[in-house]
């Protein structure tokens, strides 16, 4: 049921985009009530969060992959430069 005074969607999608610092290792999605949700807006909201989430943990990874790669690259370079 809808809770008076509660998160709005553009809310939760700020709160969620400022928590990406975090090392956030997952998620639930609750209080998603097709009965009450005749319009679908509800469901719409819940998986643009779930897809919110999804880009941050792969931007995550990437970010990741590209500071693996790039401490790599160093490290040969300063092999390279050494022998």
């Amino acid at each position: 049921m809808p809770v008076v005074g509660g998160l709005t969607s553009d809310r939760a999608l700020k709160l969620l985009r400022a928590l990406q610092p975090l090392n956030i290792v997952g998620m639930d999605i609750m209080e998603v009530a097709p009965a009450y949700d005749q319009s679908q807006i509800t469901a719409l909201a819940a998986a643009t969060i779930a897809l919110d989430m999804l880009y941050i943990q792969v931007s995550k990874k990437r970010q990741l992959n590209l500071y693996n790669f790039a401490t790599k690259m160093c490290h040969l370079r300063h092999i390279f430069i050494c022998a």
